[in-house]
């Protein structure tokens, strides 16, 4: 996808530079139509962003410990950590091993360990909406990535 994005960058850039000895550069619509798919996608990502935000904040105030172990905790065994912890059950070895993925380096005791945080029932329902917002708004990046690489092929063979 980032090879897509600069691909479109120095089509921008070429057709800049076409019209540069006028005073205004008007764009063509298939350059405009993929810088409406782009837009989209750069405000989808800040959303998600606030929202991974929002999600850190709420695990700070609950003094969960973990993203001293995972570097991602929006990876498919931080998430599956974090609808445990939504779901207030037991956070334990036996419960970790199966789902922690083979490059975490943390071992499944320091991620029991570090779920050991309090949050109140409201603060549970908030993180359980926050983390529905991020997989949604994952879903939407992901369809709006295949949909701009598809029209860059059809557009800009």
């Amino acid at each position: 996808m980032e090879k897509q994005i600069r691909n479109y960058r120095l089509i921008l850039l070429s057709n800049r530079r076409l019209y540069n000895c006028r005073k205004c550069y008007i764009s063509s619509s298939k350059v405009m139509q993929l810088h409406l798919l782009i837009c989209q996608l750069r405000s989808y990502k800040q959303h998600q962003t606030q929202v991974k935000n929002e999600i850190h904040n709420l695990l700070q105030k609950a003094n969960t410990k973990l993203t001293s172990y995972l570097s991602d905790i929006f990876s498919k065994t931080g998430q599956y950590l974090l609808t445990l912890f939504i779901n207030e059950e037991v956070i334990d070895c036996d419960n970790v091993i199966p789902y922690v993925h083979k490059h975490v380096k943390a071992n499944p005791e320091e991620l029991a360990k570090a779920m050991n945080g309090k949050l109140s029932l409201e603060e549970r329902f908030l993180l359980d909406q926050s983390l529905e917002e991020h997989r949604t708004y994952q879903d939407l990046i992901e369809k709006l990535t295949c949909e701009i690489q598809a029209y860059i092929e059809k557009e800009f063979p």
